[in-house]
């Protein structure tokens, strides 16, 4: 599972229910994967829209990603998922957060 919580695992699998019940029973959504990864961001990664839609609502920071600095913005955009862009825009996630992919700015 490396070192998975179980919302990072249903982010990243895109089960919005299973994100909504582990949410609801007091799951950490800044909690960080063993790869330093967020649910919010594992879940762009993996083009969940619908479970970055609600991580999103529930309150989870746009900015954090990546314990390195990459956001999910910038894994959004790197693949090309416009409706992510647009969905973490609207959220008002940072659009001039720079990264190194080294996590230096």
């Amino acid at each position: 599972d490396q070192g998975w919580t179980p919302l990072a695992i249903a982010a990243s699998g895109g089960h919005v229910e299973v994100v909504r019940i582990l949410c609801d029973a007091g799951a950490d959504k800044a909690g960080r994967s063993s790869s330093g990864a967020t649910p919010l961001f594992l879940a762009v990664n993996s083009g969940h829209t619908d479970v970055a839609r609600y991580l999103s609502e529930a309150g989870a920071d746009l900015d954090e990603g990546l314990a390195v600095g990459l956001t999910p913005l910038h894994s959004a955009v790197l693949a090309g998922r416009a409706e992510l862009v647009q969905l973490l825009c609207e959220g008002k996630a940072d659009v001039g957060r720079a990264r190194r992919w080294d996590g230096k700015t």
